[in-house]
């Protein structure tokens, strides 16, 4: 099922990636790179999340970005993981360069929880299990979506690639749907950091 929606003003560009209710995100790189292919329910592609900067060290390379795309090749966002020590935020771009959110750790015990700050609209809270990347999205304590890990097969399971269901309620908005989507990314990034014990 898909929502059907009007696109907002000053919003993001139409996509059926905004418009699936069920998103598969595939790893199909390690962990420095961090690309994703995004699918719909049915393994139709709907777009790629792709490094566009050296996959090098850290501390040689400084901040980290990303682009999503979608499967014609429309830009969408783009995803900065700057260098900002002990306090772990990632900046979501529109199409433009413009900053429309921010994703921000928050330090929890034996949790993994990031707040969205989308400009202008909503402040989606994601929470859930930092090894088993399952968690739960609400805005204001009503839940929009659900991710759950899955079995990304044997052979990419072994190289350590990723493969998680977001689950989206039919009535998210476009922009808080891209919220979503940049918080997937930065969550797969926390959890390997925590993972590391960085």
């Amino acid at each position: 099922m898909e929502a059907q929606q009007a696109p907002q003003p000053g919003g993001p560009p139409p996509s059926r990636l905004l418009q699936s209710n069920t998103l598969v995100m595939q790893q199909v790189t390690g962990f420095m790179s961090n690309d994703f292919d995004i699918l719909d329910a049915n393994g139709a592609a709907l777009a790629t999340v792709s490094t566009t900067n050296d996959a090098g060290p850290r501390w040689l390379v400084g901040s980290r970005s990303f682009t999503v795309v979608d499967a014609n090749g429309q830009f969408l966002m783009g995803i900065t993981d700057p260098m900002d020590f002990m306090r772990d935020t990632y900046q979501l771009a529109d199409p433009g360069g413009n900053q429309f959110a921010l994703v921000r750790k928050r330090f929890t015990f034996m949790a993994l929880r990031a707040t969205i700050v989308i400009a202008g609209a909503s402040t989606i809270t994601l929470a859930g299990k930092p090894f088993s990347m399952e968690f739960l999205a609400d805005v204001a304590g009503v839940e929009i979506a659900r991710a759950t890990r899955q079995w990304a097969g044997l052979g990419r399971g072994l190289l350590g690639h990723s493969r998680y269901a977001l689950e989206i309620r039919p009535d998210v908005t476009p922009i808080d749907r891209l919220g979503l989507i940049g918080g997937m990314v930065a969550m797969d990034l926390m959890r390997h950091k925590q993972s590391q014990g960085n």
